[in-house]
């Protein structure tokens, strides 16, 4: 699980913000 860190550009935010979801909602 990866937090959102200073110099991450918007779009990998979102991708690992979808893939954090993702799992939550997987298991």
């Amino acid at each position: 699980t990866r937090k959102w860190e200073p110099g991450m550009a918007e779009e990998e935010t979102r991708f690992f913000g979808l893939k954090r979801e993702c799992g939550l909602h997987e298991g």
